[in-house]
C-alpha cells in the first residue's frame, strides 16, 4: 500500500514538472507572439528558403487567417492551462494530504510494529509457558500411568456396586410390596382385637359360670355319691328280697299250707321295685315313694334331675374351647 502511494506521488510530481514546462513555454509565446508563431509555424510568413534578393514579402490586409486560428488555439490552450493549474493545485493539496496521511500511516505502522513486537513477545512468553505446562502435564501423565490399574480396578468395583445396587433395588421393591401387604393386614388388626376382647369377655363369663357350676356341682357330687351308695345297697337288698321271694314261692309250691302264713307277710309276688322300696327302705333312706327314678348308665336317679358329671363335662368342654381361642 505504501509503495502504491509513493508511485502515485512520483507520477504526480512528473506530471506537475511537465505541466510547469508547458506553462513556461506558453508564457514565453504569449509575451512574444511573433516569435512563438514563427517557432510553431515557420511557414506562415512564407518560405524561409526563398532567396534574399526577392525583397520583403508582400503586405496583407488585416490579420492573416492563420493568426485567428492561432489565437483561438492559444485561448483554448490558455483555458486548458488554467484548468491544469487548478488541477495541479488540487493535486498538490491532495499530495500534502497524502503526505500527512502517509506520515500518520507510518506512525500507525510504527505503532503497529511496536504492538506486534509486544504481541510477539507476549506470544513467545505464552508459548514458553504452554511448553512448560505441556512438559509438566507429560510428567504428570507419566506419573499417573501406574494409576491405570487402580482406575480399572475402581471401574470394575463400580460396575459390581452398580449391579449390587440394582439387586438391592429389586429387594427394596419386594420389601415395599410386602410392607404394603403388612399394612393391609395391620388394618385388620383392630377388628381382630375387638373380636379377641369379645372372646376374652365371653371367656371370663364362662370362667365365672364354670367356677359357679364347679362349686355347685361339687356339693351335688357329694350328695349324689352318697345317694349312689344308698342305691347300690338298696339294689343289693332288693336282690336279696327277690331271692327270698323266689325261695318262698318254691316252698309254697312244695308246702301249700305254709303259703298262707307267708302271704300274710308278702301279699303278692308281683310287687314292683317302687312298692318294695316304699315298704322296706323308704323311711330308712328318706326317699319319697312317689319320686320316679331315672336310669343313667345303669344307675337309677330321681326323675327331673340330671347327673352332675354330665353338666360338668359339658362346662369343661366349653371352657377348653374358650382357652384355645384365647391362646
Amino acid at each position: 500500500m505504501l509503495q502504491d502511494i509513493e508511485k502515485e506521488l512520483i507520477m504526480s510530481n512528473r506530471n506537475r514538472m511537465a505541466a510547469q514546462g508547458v506553462l513556461n513555454a506558453r508564457a514565453t509565446a504569449l509575451s512574444n507572439p511573433g516569435l512563438g508563431l514563427m517557432r510553431q509555424n515557420p511557414g506562415l510568413y512564407g518560405n524561409q528558403n526563398r532567396p534574399q534578393n526577392m525583397g520583403p514579402p508582400p503586405l496583407m490586409n488585416g490579420p492573416p487567417p492563420g493568426v485567428l486560428l492561432l489565437e483561438q488555439k492559444v485561448t483554448t490552450q490558455h483555458s486548458e492551462l488554467q484548468r491544469l493549474l487548478t488541477e495541479n493545485q488540487r493535486l498538490a493539496a491532495t499530495h500534502v494530504a497524502l503526505r500527512q496521511e502517509l506520515a500518520a500511516a507510518q506512525q500507525e505502522v510504527q505503532r503497529m510494529q511496536s504492538m506486534m513486537q509486544g504481541l510477539q513477545n507476549d506470544k513467545e512468553v505464552q508459548v514458553r509457558s504452554l511448553l512448560e505446562k505441556s512438559a509438566n502435564l507429560e510428567a504428570e501423565l507419566r506419573a499417573t500411568e501406574p494409576l491405570k490399574t487402580d482406575v480399572l480396578q475402581a471401574r470394575s468395583d463400580c460396575q459390581k456396586l452398580h449391579q449390587h445396587s440394582q439387586e438391592l433395588g429389586v429387594q427394596v421393591r419386594t420389601l415395599t410390596a410386602e410392607l404394603q401387604r403388612a399394612r393391609a393386614d395391620v388394618q385388620v388388626i383392630p377388628n381382630l382385637r375387638n373380636e379377641i376382647d369379645t372372646l376374652r369377655s365371653e371367656l371370663q363369663r364362662a370362667r365365672n359360670a364354670f367356677e359357679y357350676e364347679k362349686k355347685a356341682n361339687a356339693e351335688q357330687l357329694d350328695q349324689r355319691q352318697a345317694m349312689e351308695k344308698n342305691l347300690v345297697s338298696m339294689a343289693r337288698d332288693v336282690e336279696k328280697l327277690r331271692a327270698e321271694l323266689t325261695n318262698a314261692e318254691k316252698r309254697q309250691r312244695l308246702n301249700p299250707g305254709a303259703g298262707a302264713a307267708y302271704n300274710g307277710i308278702f301279699p303278692s309276688s308281683d310287687l314292683s321295685y317302687n312298692s318294695l322300696q316304699q315298704q322296706v327302705f323308704g323311711d330308712n333312706y328318706g326317699l319319697h315313694s312317689q319320686i320316679p327314678l331315672a336310669v343313667e348308665n345303669g344307675v337309677q336317679f330321681p326323675s327331673g334331675q340330671t347327673p352332675a358329671w354330665g353338666a360338668y363335662d359339658m362346662q369343661r368342654h366349653v371352657s377348653n374351647n374358650h382357652v384355645e381361642l384365647e391362646i
